[in-house]
Formats: C-alpha cells, structure tokens, sequence
C-alpha cells in the first residue's frame, strides 16, 4: 500500500471539501493495514476534516492517533489549527500543555500559527507573548516570525512594536552571518 499516495488524495479531498472522500480513503488505509504504524494517514485526515471545518470529526481522529501512539507535533499543529480558527483558545492552550506533558516538541510552526491568529485578531500583546514562550522553547525567531509581526503595526502608534521588530530582524541576520 502506498501511504503517501493516498495521504496526499485524503488531503486533496479535504482542500475540495469532499470529506467523506476523505475518511473513505482513510478507512481504506486502515482496512488494508493490520496495524497502523505511520502518523501520515491520521495526519491527512485530520488535515481534511479542518479543512471542510468539521472539527468534532478532526478531534475523533486526533484521539484515535494520541490511542495509538501516533500524534506528533504535526498532528498537533493540525488540530491546534482547527481551534485557532474556531477562535477556541481554552482548547488551544490546552493542547500546548498536553504537547508539554507528551514530551512533543512545539515548532516553528505551532508558534507562527499561534503569532499569525493573534495577528488576524489585532491582539498585538498576545503576540509579543507567543514570541516570548517561542524562544522560551528553544525556537529562535526566524524571517517569517518577522513578517507575522509586521502585520501588527498598522498605526503610528505601533512605532514601538516596529522598533522590536526591526531588532529582531538585526537579530536573524547576525545569526546567519555567524
């Protein structure tokens, strides 16, 4: 059986908002396996159930992967994605937590996701404070976390948050020169 093959049609499903086609495709991952041993097939359809915006459906899948021992940090940004768009911070803060606890590392992009839904929402403090907890985790801010932050400073009065901007942006570029 060709995992990627049908990862990427589950996916695909989901992005055409054809989400039975999606969980069919993945019921047939599961009826060809005796046992599920790759995170890619649960990823793909908790991918597709946030993107046709059925998080129930996404949330049984994620709990169906964390059974099996299958979440990892994407399954995790998958799902903390449908939270974030579902404006479900509770839920979002718990999910940190429980990455916490599991022992599964945060990445670049649980923190740009994060950064990014705090930037649509005009919370330029949250912001600031998931940078913060960023670098907290060992994750130095790269051109991307720059460019979320740019979209912050929409005032004059914002002149503050450009100056650390631009530090940060001294900061990168130091770090590639060394």
């Amino acid at each position: 059986m060709h995992l990627e093959k049908y990862a990427r049609s589950i996916r695909e499903f989901g992005k055409e908002g054809k989400l039975q086609a999606a969980i069919d495709a993945f019921a047939s991952i599961k009826l060809g396996c005796s046992t599920m041993s790759s995170s890619l097939p649960y990823n793909s359809v908790v991918d597709a159930c946030v993107q046709c915006r059925d998080l129930q459906m996404a949330t049984k899948y994620f709990e169906e992967a964390k059974e099996h021992d299958l979440a990892d940090v994407v399954s995790y940004n998958t799902i903390i994605k449908g939270h974030l768009i579902a404006g479900d911070m509770v839920a979002v803060n718990r999910l940190l937590t429980e990455m916490t606890e599991k022992g599964v590392q945060a990445s670049h992009v649980t923190f740009h996701s994060l950064l990014h839904a705090s930037v649509q929402t005009g919370e330029r403090d949250a912001a600031w404070q998931w940078l913060s907890q960023m670098r907290n985790a060992g994750l130095a801010p790269t051109s991307v976390t720059c460019s979320i932050l740019l979209k912050i400073v929409s005032r004059p009065s914002h002149g503050a948050d450009m100056s650390r901007i631009m530090s940060l942006i001294k900061e990168i570029e130091s770090q590639i020169d060394e």
